[in-house]
Parts: C-alpha cells; sequence; structure tokens
C-alpha cells in the first residue's frame, strides 16, 4: 500500500487515462480526489470509498482555490497534485482560430501552472509536497493539426523543470512530469478509431501496441510515493518505445 495516509489530488481525473490513474492511486490506499468541469459526479465514482469528484475549471483560480480549501477541510492534508486536465482542438494551422488556440493553452497550460500555485501554500504550511504534471509525447513529437496542443505540452514540461529548481528552497517539494505516448484510453482512444490515421502511425511503437491505463498508473504510484523522493525535475517518458519520426 505505497500511497496509504496519502492525500491525491488528480485533475481531469473523470475519464480515459485520469481514471485509470484515480483507480491506481486508490488501489495503493490512496485517498483521491478527481475533478472535471461536470457538475455531476461520474457514475463509478459511487463504487469506490476512497475516490472523491468535485467541480473545478483548472483554467479559473478562484474555482481552483475552492476546492483546494475543500480538500484540506475534510482531509486535513494534500499530499500529492497530479496536474493531468487536458483537452484538445486540432486543426491545421491556418484552420485554427484564436478561440482554439486559448482555450487549449488556458486548460493545458495554464490549468498546471494556475494549480501547482493554488497548492504551494499547503505544501509549504505541512512541509510536503509533490507536483505530477502529465504531458504528451507531442511535446517532443511534431503532430499536424496539433500547434496549439504541442506548444502547450511543451510548455509543462518546460514548467516542471522551473519549478523542480525552485520549489525545493522553499520545502521539501518535488516536481515531476509524467509523458505518456497513445495509450486506449483517453485521446488514443479518438487516434485509434481513425483507421486510416492509425494504420500510419501504429508502426511507431518498438512495443508493437499503445498502452494500457494501468501502465501509466503504475508510474504515477511510484512518482507519488516515497520511493521517488530523491527524483525532481525528471519528464518519464511511458509510450512502449515511441520512435520520433
Amino acid at each position: 500500500m505505497k500511497l496509504r495516509n496519502r492525500v491525491i489530488l488528480i485533475t481531469g481525473g473523470s475519464r480515459g487515462l485520469g481514471k485509470s490513474m484515480a483507480l491506481g492511486c486508490a488501489a495503493e490506499g490512496g485517498e483521491v480526489i478527481i475533478t472535471g468541469r461536470s457538475s455531476v459526479q461520474p457514475e463509478w465514482v459511487y463504487q469506490y470509498e476512497q475516490v472523491s469528484y468535485y467541480q473545478q475549471d483548472v483554467g479559473c483560480l478562484e474555482s481552483t482555490k475552492k476546492v483546494l480549501e475543500r480538500v484540506f477541510n475534510q482531509y486535513a492534508q494534500i499530499d500529492v497534485l497530479v496536474n493531468n486536465a487536458g483537452i484538445n482542438r486540432d486543426h491545421l494551422f491556418k484552420d485554427m482560430s484564436l478561440d482554439d488556440w486559448n482555450e487549449v493553452i488556458n486548460t493545458n497550460l495554464t490549468g498546471p501552472f494556475i494549480c501547482s500555485k493554488a497548492v504551494l501554500p499547503y505544501f509549504i504550511d505541512q512541509g510536503y509536497g509533490k507536483i505530477i504534471n502529465i504531458s504528451s509525447a507531442a511535446a517532443t513529437r511534431v503532430n499536424i493539426g496539433q500547434a496549439n496542443y504541442c506548444t502547450a505540452k511543451a510548455g509543462v514540461e518546460m514548467l516542471t523543470k522551473v519549478l523542480a529548481i525552485e520549489l525545493p528552497r522553499i520545502g521539501n517539494i518535488t516536481v515531476n512530469c509524467i509523458q505518456p505516448g497513445v495509450f486506449e484510453e483517453g485521446m488514443g482512444e479518438e487516434l485509434m478509431s481513425r483507421e486510416k490515421v492509425w494504420d500510419k502511425y501504429k508502426p511507431r511503437f518498438a512495443s508493437g501496441r499503445p498502452g494500457y491505463g494501468n501502465e501509466l498508473a503504475s508510474s504515477l504510484v511510484f512518482l507519488a510515493s516515497d520511493e521517488s523522493n530523491y527524483i525532481n525535475g525528471h519528464v518519464l517518458e511511458v509510450n512502449g518505445g515511441l520512435m520520433w519520426v
């Protein structure tokens, strides 16, 4: 039970890879809070005593502060923040609107900034905390039609490295990042549903297959546990050997 007595907040945790990570953390004894934009709690949450759902707009500071206050009032601690919430608005650059750009940047990059900023006072007061950002292979591998998404995820990785240098100076705080490749859950499911696109993409995997949600969850559990306490500023690629070209 690697996460017993740990409180883990996962943004965008209601479905896809966020759900897989939430269940992985709960299985290791963690108290897990997932957030999403909907006011309706996902049905699957009712089956797990260790998982709670709160509504949150990660791009809004006030919404995020309210969620953190709720978490702290309920558990008296916040140990791990997982910045997972993300969206895509894919278009070729010539067709990409300013709204397409702003929505992705606001959720995927400004969201981790806001959430990390808001949780910092709690980490400082308790003298401990972990921030784990969820990036994407799109941060380092060009995808046509994803100027907004690739830019945001590359920014997440650089934000990780800057905070990993700054935050340990003011407390026992580590900041790391997981860079997933394509998984059967989440956005990967959409990619695999486009047969012609997937047939061209699939040969890029050295493993010959996409990942499974539990394989990403185990990586998160490791970074959220005491086993990773001396790891800081690291971007962990979990992609089955996804080639660069």
